[in-house]
């Protein structure tokens, strides 16, 4: 049986997006959205009737329109239309090399960070360690001082001190 789907709406950059979905978790993982946009009353449900019909078209995938628009919304908004001729050509001399370039900054940045994110969390199972054994540690050394402190009382009342 087809899970019955609604269709959500939010804002996201200068895009107004809907998406067809089962429930809102689904809604906002199919925007790629960790924050509960519902809660923060930015995201709704969607009821235009020509809203809902072409997002039902795409179950599951996030259509965009510029916002203020009144343009449909389609699965990739900034894509040129075709010509009425046919295919579009790709440019035959399209140089990757700037963009791959810039790729493997960003693989290697994520890497970076990723490595400095672990060192971060061994330092700070370090650190638990070190805060486990001082607080074992200064249990110890607190008790003993309660117990020199009662032989002193005791100490004291025996001779005479109230």
């Amino acid at each position: 049986m087809a899970k019955r789907l609604k269709v959500y709406r939010t804002t996201a950059g200068f895009y107004e997006t809907v998406v067809a979905a089962a429930n809102q978790s689904e809604a906002l993982e199919a925007w790629g959205v960790r924050q509960n946009l519902f809660a923060e009353h930015a995201a709704r449900i969607e009821d235009d009737p020509d809203v809902v019909k072409a997002a039902g078209a795409h179950p599951g995938q996030p259509l965009r329109r510029p916002i203020g628009s009144n343009e449909a919304f389609k699965l990739d908004p900034d894509a040129p239309a075709a010509p009425k001729g046919g295919k579009t050509r790709a440019k035959a001399n399209a140089d990757r090399r700037k963009l791959d370039k810039a790729d493997a900054a960003l693989e290697e940045l994520r890497d970076r960070q990723k490595d400095e994110a672990a060192d971060l969390d061994r330092r700070m199972d370090e650190l638990r360690a070190a805060r486990t054994t001082a607080e074992s540690r200064w249990d110890e050394e607190q008790a003993e001082a309660r117990k020199t402190v009662d032989r002193e009382c005791r100490a004291y009342a025996k001779s005479g001190g109230r």
